[in-house]
């Protein structure tokens, strides 16, 4: 009698862990599906990141130039110091799609880094198979409140 309950037991468990790996795989799918734009896919893993002619310093000091004025806020937190981690979307012609922030401990800057972002076109596009593809960059940035 023990032996039989305890293979039941293992057909149960078995069956349910097999029913979690369909799922998952279920879930995959449809997140690849709401990646793609325009028949082509975004991709956040490749070979070649994406990246700015001329260097990321380049970038970031259009982006100090453009926050320059609104660095007078107040941070969420009392340091004087802020991080903003950006998202661009880079095209596989090398233009700034989409920009967003994905987290901010400033957000009085956060509508002048996505408006400079999305105005940046000089981008290197991803390659993956030493072909461009779409993908998405992650900046970040440190700001810095000046208190006077």
């Amino acid at each position: 009698m023990k032996l039989k309950t305890t293979y039941l037991l293992l057909a149960f468990l078995f069956m349910n862990v097999m029913n979690a790996q369909t799922s998952s795989e279920t879930i995959q799918e449809v997140k690849t599906e709401k990646l793609k734009t325009n028949g082509e896919p975004i991709y956040r893993e490749v070979e070649v990141m994406a990246s700015y002619r001329g260097g990321y310093d380049v970038l970031l000091k259009n982006i100090e130039a453009a926050t320059k004025n609104c660095k007078r806020g107040k941070m969420k937190t009392k340091r004087k110091t802020g991080e903003v981690v950006a998202e661009v979307l880079v095209s596989k012609t090398g233009e700034a799609l989409e920009a967003k922030i994905i987290k901010s401990d400033a957000d009085f800057c956060d509508r002048d880094i996505v408006l400079t972002l999305k105005r940046s076109h000089q981008w290197i596009p991803a390659r993956i198979n030493n072909k461009p593809v779409n993908s998405y960059v992650q900046i970040t940035i440190n700001l810095q409140n000046s208190y006077r």
